[in-house]
C-alpha cells in the first residue's frame, strides 16, 4: 500500500523534449495531490533547475537535443548536491539500461507509460529516501544523548548495575519473543542454526555467537504487529513493506541500554537488507559500513530462500559467486563458498530434525 501522505510534498522533475510526454506523465500522476512538477526540455535546462529548486526525484528521457540522457545523468551524479536524487530513465530501449545503471540510474520506465508502474517506482524510491532520512536523523540524535542516558540508567538510585546482568536480562526477554516468532514461522529455527554454524566457522566468541543466533530469530520483530508477519525472506528484492518493518523494529530497541547484544541486534535489524555495493536499504550503506553480523544473516537467509524456491545447488552456488563485492562482502562470502557443500548438508540435517 502506498502511503503518499507520510512522504510530504514531492517535487518531480520531468526531463523530456516532448511536451506531450511531459503532460502525459503529469496527467497520470495527478491522482496524487502531494506531487508537484517541474518540466525541462533537455539536460541543460534540467541542470539549471537543479541549481535553483529542491527536487525529490527525476524522470529522465534518453534522447534530447543539446544534452542527452547519458550526459545529463553523468553531470547529475558527479555533483555531490544532486548525487542522492533518485533518477528513473524513460525510454523504449531497455537494452541501454545496463549502461545507465552503471552511471547511477535507479530504475527504468518504458513507453507507453502505465499508471501503476509509474506510481509504484516513484513511490519506491521516495520511500527509500524517506526512511534513510528518518534513520539518519534518529541515529544522530541518539548518538548525541546515548552515553549520558546509558550512564543515568546504569547509575539509577546510586546503584551500579553490571552491564553483563543487564545484557542477560535483555537476552531473556528476546528469547521469549523468539519463541513466539518460532511458532509463527518454523523455518526460522533452521536459519538461526545455520547462522550459528557460520559464526562458529568464522571463530566468533561464544558470547557473540549466542547474540547473533538470537538476533537471527528476532531481527524482523517490527513485523510482529502485522497480520502478514514474515520472518524469513520471501524474495531477494526488497518489497514495499521491508523498510517499514525495519523502522518499526528499530523503534522497539533504539532506546535500550547498548549492551554488546543490543549492538549486534540493532545492526542486524537495521542493516540486514543492506548490500555491500551500497544498493541496499534503508541507508544505502556500503562496504565496511555494514556490520558483519548483518551480512551473515543476509547471506544465510538468501541461501535458505533459494533452496526453498527449489533452485539447484549449482545455480545457487553460481548466484553467490556472482554476488561477491555486490550483495556480499568477499571476506564473508569466500569462506561460505569454501564450505558450501557443508552448509547444504547441514541445512538438510536441520530440516529433518525440525
Amino acid at each position: 500500500m502506498m502511503e503518499w501522505d507520510k512522504l510530504g510534498s514531492i517535487t518531480v522533475l520531468i526531463v523530456d523534449d516532448d511536451a506531450f510526454n511531459r503532460q502525459l506523465i503529469i496527467s497520470l500522476l495527478s491522482r496524487v495531490p502531494s506531487i508537484g512538477y517541474i518540466e525541462a526540455e533537455d539536460g541543460i535546462e534540467a541542470l539549471d533547475i537543479l541549481e535553483k529548486e529542491k527536487v525529490d526525484i527525476i524522470l529522465l528521457d534518453l534522447y534530447m537535443p543539446r544534452l542527452n540522457g547519458i550526459n545529463t545523468i553523468k553531470e547529475i551524479k558527479k555533483n555531490p548536491l544532486f548525487v542522492d536524487i533518485p533518477v528513473i530513465i524513460i525510454s523504449t530501449d531497455e537494452l541501454v539500461m545496463k549502461e545507465f545503471y552503471a552511471l547511477g540510474a535507479n530504475d527504468f520506465v518504458s513507453k507507453p507509460f502505465r499508471l501503476n508502474d509509474l506510481q509504484e517506482k516513484i513511490y519506491k524510491y521516495l520511500e527509500k529516501v524517506y526512511y534513510k532520512n528518518r534513520f539518519n536523523k534518529e541515529e544522530k540524535k541518539i548518538t548525541e544523548t546515548k552515553e549520558d542516558n546509558n550512564a543515568k540508567i546504569i547509575q539509577k538510585d546510586n546503584r551500579l548495575f553490571n552491564i553483563e546482568t543487564i545484557e542477560n536480562s535483555q537476552k531473556e526477554m528476546f528469547r521469549g519473543i523468539a519463541s513466539i516468532i518460532a511458532l509463527r514461522d518454523e523455518s526460522v529455527k533452521i536459519t538461526a542454526k545455520l547462522v550459528k554454524a557460520f559464526a562458529e566457522l568464522l571463530n566468533y566468541s561464544k558470547s557473540d555467537i549466542d547474540s547473533i543466533y538470537l538476533s537471527s530469530v528476532v531481527y524482523n520483530i517490527g513485523s510482529l504487529s502485522s497480520s502478514k508477519f514474515k520472518n524469513s525472506y520471501e524474495s531477494i528484492s526488497n518489497d514495499t513493506n521491508d523498510m517499514m518493518y525495519i523502522y518499526q523494529g528499530y523503534q522497539i530497541i533504539k532506546n535500550s541500554i547498548e549492551t554488546p547484544f543490543i549492538k549486534i541486534l540493532k545492526a542486524v535489524i537495521v542493516q540486514h537488507k543492506e548490500n555491500y555495493d551500497g544498493t541496499g536499504v534503508p541507508q544505502e550503506l556500503k562496504g565496511d559500513e555494514i556490520s558483519d553480523y548483518a551480512q551473515i544473516v543476509h547471506l544465510i537467509e538468501i541461501f535458505n530462500l533459494l533452496f526453498k524456491q527449489n533452485n539447484s545447488k549449482d545455480d545457487i552456488y553460481n548466484f553467490f559467486k556472482k554476488q561477491s563485492s555486490k550483495r556480499f562482502n568477499p571476506k564473508l562470502l569466500n569462506p561460505f563458498l569454501e564450505y558450501f557443500d557443508y552448509f547444504v548438508e547441514l541445512r538438510s540435517k536441520y530440516i529433518k530434525e525440525n
